[in-house]
């Protein structure tokens, strides 16, 4: 029986289980440094695409801006428009009143309020 690392396999163990090669040291750093270049490659697409997909989120990010802005502007000038239809009619309520306390308008009575029936059975929903 062999005995060690340094003695070799014979029997049928060694037939069934060929060595492997011995790659040199040359050999191994040149497929690690393959293999890491590959993934500095995909390092680096990820990293591109994923700069395209930041200047993508910051162009419409700023165009979100714009129309926040744009309808910040549309708010206030609606705001001013308000401010101004209430200004006119706190006029034209002023107006009025001074016309009643003149006698220069007469007081119309509105219509009574027409009043709908809706219980069951009544004449209007039979």
């Amino acid at each position: 029986m062999a005995r060690g690392r340094h003695r070799r396999r014979s029997g049928l163990l060694s037939r069934l289980l060929p060595r492997r090669r011995r790659l040199s040291r040359l050999e191994a750093l040149r497929a690690e440094t393959a293999r890491l270049r590959g993934l500095a490659d995909a390092a680096a697409a990820t990293a591109s695409a994923a700069l395209v997909r930041a200047a993508a989120a910051d162009d419409r990010a700023r165009a979100a801006d714009l129309r926040a802005f744009a309808a910040q502007a549309a708010l206030g000038s609606a705001h001013d428009e308000i401010l101004g239809l209430r200004a006119d009619l706190a006029a034209l309520r002023e107006e009025l009143v001074w016309a009643f306390a003149a006698g220069r308008a007469e007081a119309r009575a509105a219509e009574p309020p027409a009043v709908i029936d809706l219980r069951e059975g009544s004449a209007t929903t039979a």
